[in-house]
């Protein structure tokens, strides 16, 4: 089992990496990151096929759940998929009960596109956003680190129809700024 994380939670991960191979996705302070990074892992890969798992494939994803503390969720395929399922299911029914917010979405025009503003490595990030619009065939406009202005820049110049996110996030919104309705 390996550990993949930013470098900004090179110390978060210390307890948990013990005894784990560890590599830096993304490496914000430009120096010398302590573990080796995504591309080194990959340039010093065997490209030659790989021999099927004897296990089915799962994926841990992080989430605060109730108590607002990052924790590492497993999850099996057939979770993932159910998961998929449900947002669909929600998705639906929410269209059934207010025709007129869908309709009014629709009839601006815009190729459904959505904007991925919290990290894939959390459960928001990867099912709510990535894997559901994967799978709706939506455009996703994807941004590495929230931050309102550029945010809303994005939103503006990349007609973005939806934004899934968290309450810290839509909070941090500043009085005064706006987006054109166009």
């Amino acid at each position: 089992m390996a550990i993949i994380h930013d470098s900004e939670f090179t110390a978060l991960c210390d307890g948990a990496g013990a005894g784990r191979m560890r590599f830096i996705a993304w490496d914000d302070a430009g120096d010398a990151p302590a573990f080796p990074t995504i591309e080194e892992l990959i340039a010093g890969g065997d490209p030659s096929a790989l021999e099927p798992p004897d296990e089915a494939g799962r994926i841990v994803i992080l989430t605060s759940g109730t108590t607002g503390t990052p924790k590492g969720a497993l999850s099996t395929q057939r979770a993932v998929c159910q998961s998929l399922m449900n947002f669909d299911c929600q998705a639906m029914a929410s269209a059934m009960i207010n025709p007129e917010a869908i309709g009014a979405m629709m009839k601006k025009g815009f190729p459904p596109t959505q904007l991925l503003a919290v990290p894939l490595f959390h459960v928001s990030g990867c099912h709510a956003v990535f894997l559901t619009s994967l799978r709706g065939g939506r455009r996703i406009v994807i941004m590495y680190k929230w931050d309102v202005e550029p945010a809303l820049r994005l939103i503006q110049d990349e007609k973005v129809t939806g934004l899934t996110s968290v309450p810290t996030i839509v909070k941090k919104r500043r009085p005064g700024l706006s987006i054109g309705d166009e």
